[in-house]
């Protein structure tokens, strides 16, 4: 089925994940999903003196909500995204949709959408609503109110001061991870998780894709530590909660004339502060080390993906389980690497039983 949402999208709460779940369990496997993403503009006019993040950030945010939601339906649906900068958007402008999913609250605009259709002689759009999402004190989860302190992206009211064991305050975290790659996404989400256990976490890919060789020695620190200046760049200037920036890469190190796969981990915050880490290394097979060592091809820049292909017959090994998933036979996965390097490279901002950051100090909720 070809169905559409609509919505801005600024934070992501629970009330936008049951509408997005709905959204994607109406297409279906195999159906296509259009999302009506408020513009920059339309979002500062309707909520004036309001800071509402930017559009490429939420589309990254909707995108990796999106992905982790489909994992979990195990369905794979086809996303779109259209600048929405009116009420209707593609619902009052394409003739081959056939449904809306919209919340109790916007209602009202699916009936008002398809009074227009019907004036155009076009089908009707089949409407799915979706009741409102409250918290624990039964108030209506919204993206104005967490940003106002009020209620967490789970669900959770807030009081004005959070208590923890020592009396200090628990601030939001979102991570932005400088990769579009699932595996990596899946394993700083992990880490995140299980290392900042206490925190409101929230990981967010952006549309940032590095290309090229796979580095060898210093360059794989070098490239991690580009992805993550560039999200930090990117996004440093946004109000909000305590921001990390995240770039992990894979890449050769050669030791006693053997090669092996290493994933290093930069963390930075918005004080330029830094923490790194390096996963154990996987010392690859002869067969590949002799492929990479054949007519120099590693230092040549051929890439790993295309001699795993010729060994294994496997494409696109990096966005799947990783070349460790394959040579553990899946009892250790990228994710996993990724989730340990992460947390290795998070200590830095751990210190006498607490957490460090640039706003003084903060500590895990009980």
């Amino acid at each position: 089925m070809l169905a559409c949402v609509g919505g801005t999208f600024s934070e992501v709460h629970t009330g936008h994940l049951a509408l997005l779940k709905k959204s994607l369990e109406v297409a279906g496997d195999g159906g296509a999903l259009i999302i009506g993403l408020t513009t920059n503009d339309k979002a500062t006019t309707d909520r004036p003196n309001t800071t509402i993040k930017p559009y490429l950030l939420r589309k990254a945010m909707v995108t990796a909500t999106l992905d982790q939601l489909m994992a979990e339906l195990s369905i794979k649906v086809t996303c779109s995204f259209v600048p929405l900068s009116d009420y209707g958007g593609s619902a009052s402008r394409s003739p081959t949709l056939e449904a809306i999913i919209v919340s109790s609250e916007t209602r009202s605009v699916a009936d008002k959408i398809n009074w227009e259709r019907k004036d155009r002689y076009w089908n009707e759009l089949e409407i799915f609503e979706v009741p409102m999402v409250t918290d624990d004190a039964g108030e209506i989860v919204s993206s104005s109110r967490i940003r106002s302190g009020e209620v967490s992206t789970d669900g959770k009211a807030i009081h004005d001061e959070k208590e923890t064991s020592d009396h200090q305050t628990a601030y939001d975290i979102q991570i932005i991870a400088g990769t579009m790659n699932q595996a990596k996404i899946a394993g700083i989400q992990a880490g995140a998780e299980s290392y900042l256990d206490g925190f409101f976490v929230s990981t967010t890919r952006t549309d940032l894709e590095i290309s090229g060789p796979v580095p060898i020695g210093d360059q794989v620190n070098e490239m991690a530590l580009k992805r993550a200046t560039l999200v930090q760049e990117t996004h440093k200037d946004e109000p909000g909660p305590l921001y990390l920036y995240v770039g992990v890469e894979a890449g050769l190190i050669k030791a006693e004339d053997k090669w092996s796969l290493v994933h290093d981990c930069v963390v930075m915050d918005g004080k330029d502060n830094i923490g790194s880490a390096r996963s154990s290394e996987l010392v690859l097979p002869p067969s590949l080390s002799y492929l990479l060592d054949k007519d120099d091809k590693a230092v040549a820049g051929i890439e790993l993906e295309d001699i795993v292909h010729e060994i294994y017959g496997i494409s696109e090994i990096g966005r799947n389980e990783g070349l460790v998933g394959l040579l553990t036979g899946g009892a250790i996965t990228r994710k996993d690497i990724v989730k340990d390097v992460l947390i290795l490279a998070c200590t830095y901002w751990y210190e006498n039983g607490g957490w460090r950051t640039m706003n003084d100090h903060w500590t895990r909720k009980d």
